[in-house]
């Protein structure tokens, strides 16, 4: 026989706060990233990820170096 408890007990038992067991991750969509920074190596071959970092700001993507970079190391 299996004993019905309740949510708030439930996360009790495990020591977890309710709000996490109810979270649910984001994907990242970073097509136009991938999109973009590809034109600008194929563009650019010279130029490092820094400067591609730089430019990619300046046409409105605003991200942090870390994301671009992960982005950067996956698609090249």
């Amino acid at each position: 026989m299996i004993k019905k408890i309740s949510h708030r007990q439930a996360c009790g038992c495990v020591s977890i706060p309710r709000s996490s067991s109810f979270y649910i991750r984001k994907g990242k969509d970073d097509n136009e990233v991938i999109a973009e920074l590809q034109t600008l190596v194929e563009k650019y071959t010279v130029i490092g990820f820094w400067k591609w970092y730089c430019r990619l700001r300046r046409k409105g993507y605003i991200r942090n170096h870390q994301g671009v970079y992960r982005v950067y190391t996956a698609s090249c």
